[in-house]
């Protein structure tokens, strides 16, 4: 798991993550990686940072049992926010927001904040990757894809054809059909099925 946090004394792009001295430790403490910076976390200081994101992740899980989707999705923006200044981007936790915001997005039809969150989980390495991008959500993100470009373009159709290479690699079910069937209104049967046929 990528533990890396954000560092007080710089960015990320310079260099700046703080990272565990001891990955294989039950109590983390952090050092920046950044030669000549001597930036570091005890275990309690790096709980503490992370505890509020946690929780913060917890609370949208709640708007969506309250089905409080609109609000839940202002509340992830703020989540993030926040999260993005203790989390350097390839930190675990992303893999939840990133779930919980591509949900929250999907019902609250807000297209465009479902696609962000789909993109951050995209940008994490595996296997957090895995987790968060099941075929469903890549299914559902071409459809949003599609229907913010108002056609099935060149980038819906890609990322239709990678949902489809997942399912195929999660399932060894090679089946067109059996895949447009599942995750697809019937009106585009006939037209995804053509698309992955030919591809």
């Amino acid at each position: 798991a990528s533990f890396a946090m954000t560092c007080p004394d710089g960015t990320v792009n310079h260099g700046h993550v703080l990272l565990p001295i001891s990955p294989y430790s039950h109590t983390l403490s952090y050092a920046c990686a950044a030669a000549g910076c001597g930036a570091s976390l005890s275990h309690l200081e790096a709980e503490q940072r992370t505890s509020k994101v946690v929780r913060d992740i917890e609370a949208l899980k709640r708007a969506i049992q309250d089905e409080r989707y609109t609000e839940g999705c202002c509340m992830a923006k703020i989540a993030e926010s926040e999260a993005s200044k203790v989390l350097a981007p390839s930190n675990h936790i992303w893999a939840s927001w990133a779930e919980i915001s591509f949900q929250l997005g999907e019902l609250a039809e807000d297209l465009p904040f479902a696609c962000h969150a789909l993109k951050t989980s995209e940008s994490l390495d595996e296997p957090y990757r895995a987790r968060v991008d099941s075929v469903y959500m890549l299914s559902r993100h071409a459809a949003n894809l599609a229907q913010l470009s108002k056609g099935w373009d060149t980038t819906a159709i890609k990322k239709l054809k990678e949902a489809y290479r997942m399912q195929v690699a999660f399932t060894g079910n090679k089946s067109v059909k059996c895949f447009v069937l599942q995750y697809f209104p019937s009106s585009l049967h006939a037209y995804l099925h053509n698309v992955l046929l030919n591809q």
